[in-house]
């Protein structure tokens, strides 16, 4: 029976008692009390019929959030940080497909539990402003939906950037594909694709608490390699010809922009001056390498703070990249395309022989 219902039967039932004993000839005053334990028993039902909606409008939001984090906990979704939309055999087309129908669903699953949760805040706040005690009794149940809706907002948020992230790049990399031959503008794109990559994962690891906690290992360590500079022996020749080859190196080095041709020729000129010197620390080696590259170079390494770990990792991300013989090779045979027939001049017939040494030298 619907709360209307009961109301109407109790009415009539205390009704018919009323009149009864109206004409029985009682007292006004016992004929006032069937009339108050109606309001009794309207108030009772109104209040029941309440907390009977709210628990229903939980229980529905609850099966809701269940399925926006069985959609949020997908294999597919956890892995996101391992994936290399580069990896040779990645098809992108088919993750752009399958990642624009996971966007879809993750939308429409939050809607439908944010559309829930909506009506839950609407009927416990009619149920907190008639009946306090009876919300009381549900208080715990509310609250925690409520922390489970700030929550499920800022990982559905983050999944579905990810996926975003993820599907332009695949886009870039089906644009680029397309093309028949790989030009400078298309490196510099992968580069800044990479980037972009770069940045994602960091943002998705890293919360600013790791971020301080890094900052603070990065003064322990300086102040570490300053310790034991200060302790060790000073070798020989560290006093003298360590400061003149530094300044010499930053004088005669020129920076590093991102060209994979010039890639060889810099990091050649550098391994000798810094790199291999045992005189130099490794914090000041990464300080003179973050000195020498700008453009495409400097963006690849420039989040990396300065620690010795990191000189490691960065030393092995730029020969990684721009020690890549086979797309160096790429760019000279670029090159020796739009390179002009030689003439019998000499200077013609030495440029035309040094581009094809080039070649067989990164072929």
């Amino acid at each position: 029976m619907t709360p209307s219902l009961k109301i109407v039967f109790i009415i009539l039932t205390l009704t018919a008692s009323t009149s009864h004993n109206s004409s029985s000839s009682v007292s006004s005053v016992s004929r006032d009390r069937p009339i108050a334990a109606i309001d009794d028993l309207v108030v009772t039902v109104m209040a029941d019929d309440m907390v009977e909606t709210l628990e229903r409008l939980l229980r529905s939001s609850d099966k809701k959030k269940a399925t926006l984090r069985l959609s949020l906990a997908d294999k597919t979704i956890q892995d996101l940080d391992q994936l290399d939309v580069y990896q040779k055999g990645t098809n992108c087309t088919s993750l752009v497909s399958n990642f624009s129908v996971q966007i879809a669903a993750i939308k429409d699953k939050y809607k439908a539990f944010n559309n829930s949760f909506a009506k839950v805040t609407v009927a416990a706040k009619d149920l907190k402003s008639q009946f306090p005690e009876e919300y009381k009794k549900l208080k715990p149940q509310i609250d925690q939906l409520y922390d489970d809706s700030d929550d499920l907002e800022i990982e559905s948020d983050s999944v579905v950037s990810k996926l975003s992230a993820i599907i332009e790049l695949c886009h870039k990399i089906i644009d680029s594909n397309s093309k028949t031959a790989k030009s400078q503008e298309l490196l510099a794109l992968e580069c800044e694709v990479q980037h972009s990559q770069i940045e994602l994962n960091k943002k998705a690891a890293a919360a600013q608490d790791a971020e301080a906690k890094a900052r603070q290992r990065e003064m322990e360590l300086k102040e570490e390699e300053s310790k034991r500079a200060a302790s060790a022996p000073t070798p020989p020749t560290a006093s003298t010809s360590n400061p003149v080859q530094l300044k010499l190196f930053k004088s005669e080095m020129d920076k590093f922009s991102g060209d994979f041709r010039q890639w060889q020729s810099f990091w050649d000129k550098f391994e000798v001056n810094i790199h291999n010197n045992q005189s130099v620390p490794t914090i000041m080696k990464f300080t003179v390498l973050k000195d020498h590259l700008s453009g495409d170079a400097l963006k690849l390494i420039d989040n990396f703070a300065l620690t010795e770990n990191n000189y490691v990792e960065v030393f092995n991300m730029l020969q990684s990249r721009y020690g890549n013989k086979q797309v160096i090779a790429q760019l000279h045979y670029k090159a020796i395309q739009d390179l002009q027939p030689a003439t019998m001049d000499p200077s013609s017939l030495d440029y035309t022989q040094s581009t094809l040494e080039c070649i067989m030298l990164y072929s």
